[in-house]
């Protein structure tokens, strides 16, 4: 396979990559959604251990989907990085990182084109580079990344924090018994399990996110680039070419979309 075909195949990989990703991200949230409204009326109950039990998988999920969320603009971005393969291996900062947190996502992500296209950066960046960065022994994958795809156990003080935003949501009648204290006085009112308002739905519809009143884990999005130690296998003085304009599907394009998306 000439480099010409190659390409051609990584960037026909990479698109599916994305589109999968977006599908991956849209079903762990709908699932999210439907575990929330079932964790209300498990409150409602008064079941507060079995409650705390169920809402583990949520946020478990949640820093999950944030991960997906942060390696679809990865991908995004290696598609800018697979136009300069053809003339020059690039080795700035950004499009290193990009390679290496692909790599690292490949065998965590559950989409099968990843793993394709580790296989076909080998023959651009070479089988120790992308070794390596399987398992981060090189440090040049995102740390937030990392700690996204790596799921854990959550702590008590944050599954606490996500049942009290439920609570909050669906205006559980029990909140005070529950957990020994009363919610704040913009989200008291009613009784019994309720829907949260339509304006609420709304604003959690847009984000994409479970809805929760007041989100508990304090999120972000890594700044880019990151602070990384260039690969010595790489030569590292070459930059890609500034455009003159921002396309949206560009380098910078995706470098806006990452500081806006950390505003959110």
């Amino acid at each position: 396979m000439n480099t010409k075909q190659t390409s051609t195949k990584l960037k026909v990989q990479n698109r599916l990559a994305i589109k999968r990703l977006q599908l991956a991200q849209q079903k762990k949230r709908a699932l999210n959604n439907s575990a929330v409204k079932d964790i209300a009326a498990i409150l409602e109950k008064g079941k507060l251990t079995t409650a705390q039990v169920k809402v583990e998988k949520i946020i478990q999920q949640d820093f999950f989907i944030e991960g997906l969320e942060i390696l679809e603009l990865y991908c995004e971005r290696l598609q800018t990085i697979i136009g300069m393969l053809e003339q020059n291996i690039p080795s700035d900062e950004i499009s290193i990182e990009t390679v290496a947190s692909i790599v690292y996502s490949s065998a965590r992500a559950d989409i099968k084109e990843l793993l394709v296209i580790k296989e076909l950066l080998v023959i651009y960046f070479g089988r120790e580079f992308v070794t390596q960065s399987m398992n981060n022994l090189n440090l040049l994958v995102n740390d937030k990344l990392v700690s996204r795809l790596n799921i854990k156990f959550a702590e008590p003080t944050l599954v606490n924090e996500y049942l009290k935003g439920i609570a909050h949501s669906y205006k559980i009648s029990n909140y005070i018994e529950l957990f020994g204290d009363a919610p704040s006085s913009d989200e008291e009112g009613g009784s019994g399990l309720k829907e949260p308002s339509k304006d609420s739905k709304v604003t959690a519809k847009q984000s994409g996110a479970p809805f929760l009143p007041n989100p508990p884990a304090n999120i972000e999005l890594p700044s880019v680039p990151s602070q990384i130690k260039a690969s010595p296998a790489i030569n590292t003085n070459l930059k890609p070419k500034a455009s003159p304009e921002i396309d949206p599907n560009s380098l910078d394009g995706l470098l806006a979309r990452f500081e806006a998306l950390k505003k959110r």
